[in-house]
């Protein structure tokens, strides 16, 4: 069976067959016995019987036999003797088939055939699995050219939340996957968001795209990183430095893990001690130190058009994930003091861009640009101001459609000037150049001594004149436009010579008139050889004289300080091109403002601004101008929440406040004008008492004189007015930084921090969820480690009852809310202060001193619930372990094991403490 020579045989296919068949043809005489004998010695039982030495059938015929035709069944039985399945033939001719006609697709560059396949492909390809290779091939080929209707399809939901033909979808290449997220979009996101009844309702239309689907994991991922989360907590950091070390955790990229790794670490070392994550008895993960930078990264690639060879960011997808992202700070609801990081994240989507913006979001990026600068430094100076400011008018007026954009600059319509017009000089240069004309036009007159050229000349003296002369000039002429300052550069001078000369040869005709021609060119020569090369170099000396000194001026100017001022107001609908699907800018941009981040440096500006200027000048705060300007922006950042819930049909720029409005103090018009001239004072002077307060304590300059006094500052409840949030947040920055060591006396912090707490208390009823305040205040307490004072010790848990106890709002009214503080973030701090207090030993707090603290604790915050399941003991024995509840928790094991020490090893001794302990509270809970 095997061939005698034992060597593979050779078959001539294809283009080599058809060259062999040629060659005998061109030989033979019978073309059709020759054909007839090329198909018999070629067919497919020849091939066969040639390479394993057989005999073929049709040979053992007679000659009258037809000849044996291919039988396709006989080499499947064939191939089935040899092992192989009828399946694996059919299979690998399927792919061989299949991989020609991918190929063939790939070569094809005319649309109209890609178009006519993806017709007839798609429905075989939705149902057969073995043809989407050819579905995806013809995607592919496609590529931004696949029609909408396809795109459309693609992205069909099945009616249960899950995607149709999501087979389909996976393996499409990201460019394809981009364009279906942008069809999507367009399909179920309405260009006209009027008709909507809420934000809920536009939030629940973003959740039905695939586009909300795809980010959403990524926002939360961001969102969920603990150290973020932490770091943007710390509203009032004390210190520039502290601010540049909380902000390097602001964005880790992946492509650098180590490296961030190191730096994350090295700076947590460098902040006090109490300020990380270690106090509270948790560490995070390795995974979760980067989850944000790996959800920036990941949405940078997702919304870059990486396939065409640019990184720039895609304007439908980049305008889909800024509308989700603005949609949920509005659902939110969000206060100024809330940790708002997906705020953070548009940030950090704008500065993450690997390209060039679209042209619509460039002064919104320039914006977060000059804010991420200050956020790097640690300060917000005045000339950030002036760089925020300056963008903000960009956006507002480019909103208002008074800028147009021309040349790649945005400039005021109208503010174009024609090229060709010259500049007038300075009021200076002006006088010095009429001083030189008036020089040179008196040694003019003298090089006439016939005073031809003095006067004007009339008809009387030259008759016809006023006919032939059109534009007379003589010397008076000259210097009455002196007079009026009508020269504006020499030239203008010199062209009314000239114009004079001309005249006088124009109207002198003939020989009669040689004598004047020869006279008018006699002085003309004498003006251009001798008067106005001299007056040229006269104003020379005087321009670079000038030059020189504005240089100076110019120094000096930029060597102040820029004066800033409010801007002005705006209140008003933003006009709704019903074809224009584009997102508010000024919603954008107080978005941006909202960043916690932000809001620290700027909350920060106007309390150094009280200390130094405000205090150190005996000022008030209204004679700085950056005081109401930093206050607006923050005013601005504190109704980004009203403004993205108004689906940006509305953007608010605040009045200053210093003028007054005319409403009431409740009205939100009235409250920038009623936060600065009523309680802006209260702060100065709540700082000015601590400063007195110092100075009178033992030690001070006058405490023979006189003594601390014991009452806080009278101060207007605010009435649980949600508006005047920046407000609240200055007076808790300020209780933050008097209670830093060296801001008080230790003999008088007592006196202070219940001070503060007092005008605190009468400004908010419920600082219960004030997480901000209580992160940023706790390690500041802990800054004075074991040096302080009893005193102190007992107004700080004196005071923190009456937080935490306070469920009534001013009045006698009665709080809407049900809920109390008994997990809120007040309880919460407070276990980790005495948890750190009792780290020190019986030197802060005993451990007598302790157990008596901690069932008055729970007895306080049990008054504030009503409702039975929220009970410290349903909460402690609940079988299902309540989240909210684990931290404090994990807090009130740490008191117990200090409070009562048992022996190693007996934890009975503990969960029996626990259970004497649960057993009282229930006691207590049935008295009250």
């Amino acid at each position: 069976m095997s061939n005698s020579k034992n060597k593979t045989p050779k078959f001539a296919v294809g283009q080599a067959a058809a060259r062999q068949v040629e060659k005998e043809l061109h030989k033979s005489t019978n073309p059709t016995k020759t054909i007839s004998d090329f198909q018999l010695s070629r067919s497919l039982h020849s091939m066969f019987s040639k390479a394993f030495g057989t005999l073929p059938t049709y040979s053992q015929r007679d000659a009258t036999s037809e000849m044996e035709s291919l039988d396709t069944d006989s080499v499947l039985v064939f191939l089935t003797h040899l092992g192989v399945s009828q399946y694996e033939v059919h299979k690998r001719i399927s792919d061989s088939l299949q991989k020609e006609l991918e190929d063939e697709i790939r070569k094809i560059n005319n649309q109209e055939p890609l178009l006519s396949l993806l017709k007839t492909c798609w429905h075989y390809a939705a149902t057969v699995p073995e043809l989407r290779p050819i579905l995806w091939a013809v995607l592919k080929q496609l590529g931004d050219k696949v029609p909408t209707a396809v795109l459309k399809a693609l992205g069909e939901d099945d009616g249960h939340g899950n995607l149709k033909h999501s087979a389909i979808f996976r393996p499409l290449p990201p460019l394809l996957k981009r364009l279906v997220w942008e069809a999507d979009w367009d399909k179920k996101i309405p260009m006209e968001k009027e008709h909507l009844d809420s934000p809920s309702e536009y939030m629940k239309l973003l959740e039905s795209t695939l586009l909300y689907g795809t980010v959403d994991p990524l926002i939360e991922k961001y969102c969920g990183n603990t150290q973020l989360l932490e770091s943007a907590s710390k509203l009032f950091a004390s210190t520039a430095h502290e601010r540049r070390v909380l902000t390097t955790q602001r964005r880790a990229l992946a492509s650098s893990t180590s490296k961030q790794a190191n730096m994350i670490s090295s700076a947590a070392t460098l902040l006090p001690r109490g300020n990380n994550l270690a106090t509270c008895g948790t560490m995070p993960s390795a995974d979760n130190e980067f989850s944000s930078g790996k959800a920036v990264s990941q949405l940078r690639d997702l919304l870059s058009d990486t396939d065409s060879g640019t990184s720039s960011y895609r304007e439908k997808l980049l305008h889909g994930i800024l509308s989700i992202l603005i949609a949920r700070h509005g659902n939110a609801k969000c206060s100024l003091t809330t940790v708002n990081l997906h705020c953070t994240l548009v940030a950090d989507i704008l500065l993450s861009a690997g390209g060039s913006l679209p042209a619509v979001y460039q002064p919104v990026a320039t914006l977060t640009r000059s804010l991420d600068d200050a956020v790097k430094n640690g300060i917000f100076s005045e000339e950030d101001l002036v760089k925020v400011q300056g963008a903000l008018k960009t956006i507002y007026e480019a909103n208002d459609g008074s800028l147009r954009k021309e040349t790649g600059k945005w400039k005021k319509a109208g503010s174009e000037k024609d090229g060709k017009d010259k500049a007038k000089p300075t009021t200076f240069l002006k006088r010095q150049l009429n001083r030189i004309i008036t020089a040179g036009l008196t040694a003019m007159k003298e090089s006439d001594p016939q005073n031809l050229f003095l006067n004007p000349v009339s008809d009387s003296i030259a008759p016809g004149y006023s006919r032939v002369i059109t534009k007379p000039m003589c010397f008076s002429s000259m210097g009455n436009k002196i007079e009026k300052n009508a020269y504006n550069s020499l030239q203008d001078w010199e062209a009314d010579v000239k114009l004079m000369f001309k005249n006088c040869v124009d109207y002198n005709r003939g020989v009669s008139g040689k004598w004047f021609r020869d006279e008018a060119g006699r002085q003309l020569k004498i003006f251009r050889d001798e008067i106005l090369p001299q007056a040229k170099k006269l104003y020379m000396v005087e321009v670079q004289k000038r030059t020189v000194e504005d240089e100076v001026a110019s120094k000096k100017r930029e060597i102040e300080k820029p004066r800033v001022s409010p801007l002005e107001p705006v209140n008003k609908k933003r006009r709704m091109d019903p074809h224009d699907n584009a997102l508010s800018m000024p919603t954008l941009a107080s978005v941006v403002l909202s960043d916690p981040f932000v809001v620290r440096l700027l909350l920060d500006h106007v309390l150094r601004s009280l200390r130094i200027d405000v205090l150190g000048g005996n000022t008030i705060p209204i004679a700085h101008t950056t005081i109401p300007s930093v206050l607006q922006l923050l005013h601005i950042a504190q109704w980004s929440s009203n403004s993205c819930q108004t689906s940006e049909k509305l953007y608010f720029v605040p009045e200053s406040g210093l003028s007054p409005s005319g409403a009431a103090p409740n009205d939100e018009s009235s409250v920038p004008y009623y936060s600065i001239r009523r309680y802006l004072p209260v702060l100065v002077h709540l700082l000015l008492e601590a400063k007195l307060d110092k100075r009178f304590s033992h030690g001070g300059d006058l405490a023979s004189v006189a003594h601390p006094r014991q009452r806080a500052p009278g101060i207007q409840p605010l009435d649980g007015n949600a508006s005047y949030q920046v407000v609240v947040a200055l007076f808790q920055g300020v209780f933050v930084h008097l209670c830093l060591p060296g801001n008080s006396q230790e003999t008088t912090l007592a006196l202070t921090f219940e001070k503060l707490s007092q005008t605190l208390v009468n400004l908010k009823a419920n600082m219960w969820e004030e997480k901000s305040f209580f992160a940023s205040l706790v390690p500041t307490i802990l800054r004075h480690k074991a040096r302080l004072k009893g005193s102190v010790r007992d107004a700080i848990i004196s005071s923190w009852m009456v937080w935490l106890g306070k469920n009534d709002v001013h009045d006698g009214q009665q709080a809407t809310n049900d809920n109390g503080s008994i997990l809120s973030a007040a309880h919460e701090y407070f276990l980790l202060l005495l948890n750190s207090w009792a780290k020190f030993g019986n030197t802060l707090i005993s451990r007598d001193l302790l157990s008596q603290v901690v069932p008055c604790l729970i007895k306080t915050v049990n008054r504030t619930e009503s409702v039975p399941e929220r009970k410290f003991s349903s909460l402690w024995k609940s079988s299902v372990e309540n989240e909210e509840f684990r931290p404090l928790r994990i807090q009130y094991e740490r008191i117990l094991k200090t409070t009562y020490q048992p022996q190693l090893g007996k934890q009975d001794d503990i969960a029996e403490y626990i259970s004497e302990l649960i057993e009282l509270v229930k006691l207590v809970e049935t008295i009250h």
